[in-house]
């Protein structure tokens, strides 16, 4: 097996006026969890609504940290509405739609964590790009999630809404932790780069010329 690696542009942006350049731009505020995808049901998105919702109404989380949910509006978007709905949370909560890859890299550079909670991901490049950007990962322990993440991602039971809870307040109180993610994230990133997926498509294809 050959694994893809993210795109070359993914790597931490550490200019400062960039940085805000982008948050202003897309409403972020200086604190965020960032979520990228279709807003569809496979990506269990409401759940990480919940979740964040339970930690704004416990105040476990400061009132300036907003969660972020970039992506197209995709199909049965009816129990993402309801969660939002009964969230509740007015600009806490901000869908600024479709993000290029040009402010890609920024906003997640930016992020307190990247969260992913699909039921299903075919293989998850998004978590390796966030680990490029030294963003912390927090994504579901099924599918394709815990192999890409391996020990670098905080993974989580993608039904339970207080394990994504809890797994988001340790990234946010504990910095050694954040420090840890950061670090495995590079390493994993590094692993599943251009050049390793290169060098195994060619030992593939010589030991194919050579009926090996």
């Amino acid at each position: 097996v050959a694994y893809p690696a993210g795109g070359e542009a993914m790597a931490p942006v550490t200019d400062a006026a960039l940085l805000r350049e982008v948050q202003e731009r897309y409403n972020t505020g200086p604190e965020y969890f960032l979520y990228v995808g279709t807003l569809q049901p496979r990506k269990n998105v409401g759940t990480l609504v919940r979740a964040f919702a339970a930690l704004a109404r416990n105040r476990v989380l400061p009132p300036q940290v907003r969660l972020v949910l970039t992506g197209k509006q995709g199909w049965l978007p009816d129990e993402l509405s309801r969660a939002l709905a009964e969230a509740d949370l007015g600009e806490r909560i901000v869908l600024p739609g479709y993000v290029p890859d040009t402010d890609l890299a920024a906003l997640l550079s930016g992020a307190i964590a990247f969260v992913l909670p699909s039921w299903y991901e075919g293989f998850g490049l998004l978590v390796l790009e966030a680990m490029a950007c030294r963003t912390p990962v927090i994504c579901s322990n099924v599918s394709s999630l815990p192999e890409v993440a391996g020990d670098a991602g905080l993974l989580f039971d993608p039904h339970d809404v207080g394990a994504l809870a809890r797994a988001m307040e340790r990234v946010y109180g504990e910095p050694d932790l954040r420090r840890t993610l950061v670090q495995r994230g590079e390493g994993r990133a590094v692993a599943f780069g251009w050049p390793r997926c290169a060098q195994q498509v060619l030992t593939a294809l010589q030991q194919a010329g050579s009926g090996v």
